[in-house]
């Protein structure tokens, strides 16, 4: 039960974040630097993919053990670095064999990376506080 909660809350705000992020960044940042090489439709099951297997491996990893940690400084220190490791994942792989990447693009993506990771397990952690004291 604790691992859907977290997942769903995870799921729910990282979806909200990327929808209002995008829609602010994306014609300045990233249709400039990735416009050539954007399909015409987003493939929804890659996405739905990564958004399930994101919001799983942060709720496992670092939402749910997030008990055993030193309060909610370390789980935001814990879900920034995920953050920043997986968005690097995807950014650095870019910079490094695409043509003309801009290292700028990386840096404020995986700066996002870490910002949305660390409100998507605080929100989770409060949910399961939530459900807790409602039982």
């Amino acid at each position: 039960m604790k691992l859907l909660v977290a997942f769903v809350a995870v799921l729910l705000t990282l979806l909200a974040c990327d929808a209002v992020w995008l829609g602010l960044a994306y014609k300045p940042l990233y249709l400039p630097a990735m416009g050539h090489l954007l399909s015409p439709q987003v493939n929804i099951g890659a996405a739905a993919a990564f958004y399930a297997l994101y919001a799983f491996g942060l709720s496992w990893l670092i939402v749910l053990p997030a008990k055993t940690y030193g309060g909610m400084i370390d789980l935001s220190l814990r879900a920034a670095l995920f953050g920043v490791v997986a968005y690097a994942t995807y950014d650095l792989t870019a910079l490094s064999v695409l043509r003309d990447w801009p290292l700028a693009l990386s840096l404020i993506d995986m700066v996002w990376g870490g910002v949305i990771t660390v409100a998507a397990a605080n929100v989770a952690c409060l949910a399961l506080k939530l459900i807790r004291t409602n039982r």
